[in-house]
């Protein structure tokens, strides 16, 4: 069966390979939480799974996303991402090597996973999730709490 709705077997198995990386991190009762979470939870938690097993991913999470959300900036533009790994290149030499092609195909990847988790618009334009008590709990569990990676206000 296509459970991810792929449309080559090659996208099916690279979906499922990334899905089981990120399940292997979580705790049982994450897991447990996973499966009796909503649709929306679901995937506000695997976006912060995903932050959870990609180092890069939750710095652009909280140093973009995040601060521009904070800042009052309500938008995430491709700009954004190519200013972030030119200030990361600094700290990490390695990111300078990386060829243009796999840039744009990190940063295609990083827009679709905001835009799938439900914290970006198709233009760009960030969206406040609304972080149930239960997600909320989960996220705050995680030491630091892993509400940081959310376009959101702690209170």
């Amino acid at each position: 069966k296509n459970l991810f709705g792929s449309r080559t077997r090659g996208t099916a198995t690279r979906t499922s390979y990334e899905v089981i990386k990120r399940l292997e991190l979580l705790s049982d009762d994450e897991l447990r939480f996973l499966a009796a979470a909503t649709a929306p939870e679901r995937r506000l938690f695997m976006w912060a799974a995903m932050c959870r097993y990609y180092d890069f991913v939750a710095e652009f999470a909280e140093e973009v996303l995040r601060d521009r959300f904070l800042l009052g900036t309500n938008t995430v533009t491709q700009e954004d991402f190519s200013r972030f790994v030119v200030e990361k290149s600094l700290w990490h030499e390695e990111l300078s090597e990386i060829k243009p092609s796999t840039l744009n195909k990190l940063r295609t990847n990083l827009f679709l996973a905001m835009r799938e988790a439900g914290l970006l618009t198709d233009d760009g334009a960030i969206i406040t999730p609304i972080v149930t008590p239960e997600l909320k709990n989960v996220l705050e569990n995680a030491t630091p709490s892993e509400i940081r990676y959310f376009p959101v206000f702690e209170n």
